[in-house]
């Protein structure tokens, strides 16, 4: 979780002060809450604390406070409903000093367990707002340790978020963040580390100088970045366009041409492989690497004979980019960014003498009088570009944000080729459990995967496994999609079920043991606490509930036959397949240009002489893993050394 302590890192907390900064902003009409959402938001980290003992002291905003403090802008309120919420009394501080003498006999007061709530933090004014040293003391003189739950105002540099922390540090406490903000960090985490494509990221703000890192990090990662506010002029301004009167940094334009320039960049698919890391390969021995491959692999073998993956390793390393193999043979870049492979690339090119257009669109392709020869390219803007040869390497429909629209079977169709059904694959699930959505973001690793129709399994793996807010992905959830093309009618008809086994490595009768030991031990604790240490704390709920087993059943009350039921959910945890995502989430694409009609040892077009064809244009697909590249550099090769 990005390297932050949890309020799960927290230990011996009974009879430990621990202030919660909460973000208690809530609406109010006429002194009454009118959306409580923030307050239930709160309670997991409050009732987790309250049960281990502690002392819990709440601390929050209210309002902007802009005329000073006032009962308009008062947390009695919040307390009022929390004490509800919580089901006993929450003690309420309502001097306006937030952290007076009150507060002091307040804390002084508490009991293990006990819950009291300051004044809004607001009510200090610029102490809060400008992070004054003071305030942050005395907050932090209220606590031994200290939680931050309030994600709406943790980017604030103000004393109850950021400043009590350094006392609290000095004073040899523990800074932690809630369940509320593990939540979100895990979503933003994800969200960027391995992103539900297409990954769209929306910037605003009225200067460039404060998001320099932000833009540049976010054109390495995103599909597509909307740049919003006043800084889009700055960057219209770069373009050459007039701005008016508009705000403008003109300190700033050759930045923006700068990256302006980057997003406009090579190998735009590249980019975004391997979680952006390029996973350019696969190391497998060279002799079992067309195994893994779906589609067609027979007509690879007269191209891998002349360009394998272990000369393209080779020939990386010859270019000065050093790779590295990973779990499942994976080949990276030693540095892990993509955009080293892409300059190494690009560097070659230039050797090369290669010239690359931008935003240059072919309308159609030329051939001879007698149509049996292709002889060049048409533009969109009317300009002819004729040569020795033409290759297309327009990629699938995949990923159109990348270039890869569809562009390329029209060319091909113009030359007399057939365009197999086109269909998107390594593609994630949606499956028709809505609780997916409540374990958005959660990893499951070295977990088996099964998928079977009525009457037989049709994939088997073992892996990692995504949960995401439409259903499923991940490494297992990929590369089972391709096995779903010959099963469509079974996916339309909702007959397709997904098996999770969620400890592969024990057989059913040793996690009976397992669960015994573990009951044996603590026979008082509720189920939903001692699942903690079999499952991640996300998933307890969802799998307690599927086990028809109520979350605060004390575990010397769990039955044989519950026990049963959880091994069994355990081993069979059991969904179902909706469908598949679009092309726009597809890794690649199944289908394209018949390979019947391409020479399997040159790549060039048995319709149409000098036409050639290289990568995902055609009727060619594997597993995930880096077997896809492959497939592109080989005929690339072959394509090139031919044409």
């Amino acid at each position: 979780m990005l390297n932050k302590k949890s309020v799960d890192d927290l230990k011996n907390l009974k009879g430990k002060r621990v202030l919660v900064r909460c973000d208690f902003n809530v609406p109010l009409k006429n002194g009454v809450i009118t959306d409580e959402t923030r307050i239930v938001a709160a309670l997991p980290t409050i009732q987790k604390l309250i049960s281990e003992g502690a002392k819990v002291i709440l601390c929050s905003h209210l309002g902007k406070v802009k005329n000073g403090p006032n009962e308009g802008e008062s947390l009695a309120p919040v307390a009022v409903r929390l004490s509800e919420k919580l089901g006993k009394d929450v003690v309420f501080v309502a001097d306006y000093n937030v952290t007076g003498e009150a507060a002091t006999k307040a804390v002084e007061a508490m009991k293990d367990g006990d819950v009291v709530l300051l004044q809004n933090t607001r009510f200090r004014g610029a102490e809060e707002t400008k992070n004054g040293e003071q305030f942050s003391k005395e907050l932090a003189d209220l606590a031994d340790d200290y939680v931050c739950d309030a994600f709406g105002s943790s980017h604030r540099a103000h004393a109850s978020v950021e400043g009590v922390t350094k006392f609290i540090t000095a004073k040899g406490g523990t800074n932690a963040v809630g369940y509320l903000m593990q939540k979100e960090i895990d979503f933003l985490g994800n969200a960027v580390e391995n992103p539900v494509r297409p990954f769209v990221a929306i910037l605003g703000g009225a200067k460039v100088a404060d998001k320099l890192n932000v833009i540049s990090n976010l054109l390495e990662k995103c599909d597509t970045l909307i740049i919003g506010g006043g800084m889009a002029f700055t960057f219209l301004k770069a373009e050459g366009k007039e701005i008016g009167k508009s705000l403008v940094d003109d300190t700033k334009l050759d930045y923006c041409k700068e990256m302006l320039e980057k997003a406009e960049k090579l190998g735009k698919k590249l980019f975004i492989t391997g979680k952006g890391r390029c996973n350019i390969t696969n190391a497998c021995p060279a002799e079992e690497f067309l195994t893994h491959v779906v589609t067609n692999p027979r007509f690879l073998y007269s191209t891998f004979s002349q360009f394998n993956n272990e000369d393209m390793i080779e020939y990386l390393e010859k270019i000065g980019l050093p790779v590295k193999t990973e779990r499942g043979q994976r080949v990276f870049p030693q540095s892990d960014r993509s955009s080293d492979v892409i300059q190494a690339l690009k560097r070659e090119c230039e050797k090369g003498r290669v010239k690359i257009y931008y935003h240059t669109e072919v309308k159609e392709l030329l051939f001879n009088e007698e149509k049996d020869q292709c002889i060049g390219v048409l533009l969109s803007d009317g300009r002819k570009m004729e040569g020795d040869s033409v290759i297309l390497a327009c990629g699938g429909f995949s990923y159109a944000s990348t270039g890869s629209d569809g562009a390329g079977y029209i060319l091909a169709k113009q030359a007399g080729h057939k365009i197999k059904s086109i269909e998107p694959s390594l593609v994630p699930f949606e499956m028709k459990e809505n609780w997916c959505k409540e374990l958005m973001g959660l990893t499951l690793k070295n977990v088996m995967v099964r998928i079977k129709t009525k009457k037989k399994t049709i994939y088997e793996g073992f892996g990692e496994f995504l949960f995401t807010h439409f259903g499923v992905s991940g490494p297992l959830v990929l590369t089972a999609s391709t096995c779903l093309g010959k099963y469509q009618k079974e996916l339309e008809a909702g007959e397709l079920k997904l098996f999770l086994d969620l400890k592969a490595s024990l057989t059913p009768e040793q996690l009976d043991k397992r669960f015994l030991r573990e009951f044996d031990t603590y026979r008082n604790k509720n189920i939903s606490n001692v699942m903690e240490r079999l499952l991640p704390k996300k998933m307890i709920p969802v799998f307690l509930d599927m086990a028809q087993i109520p979350e605060d059943k004390k575990i010397r009350d769990i039955s044989k036959k519950e026990r049963r039921r959880m091994i069994e959910l355990m081993k069979n945890f059991e969904m179902h397949i909706s469908g598949v995502r679009g092309f726009n989430e597809a890794i690649v694409t199944r289908g394209g240009v018949n390979v019947k009609e391409i020479n399997p040892a040159t790549m060039e077009s048995k319709k149409v002489k000098h036409l050639f064809f290289a990568g995902e244009i055609m009727d060619l697909d594997a597993v995930t893993g880096g077997y896809n590249l492959q497939i592109a550099w080989t005929t690339g090769y072959a394509a090139g050394k031919n044409a």
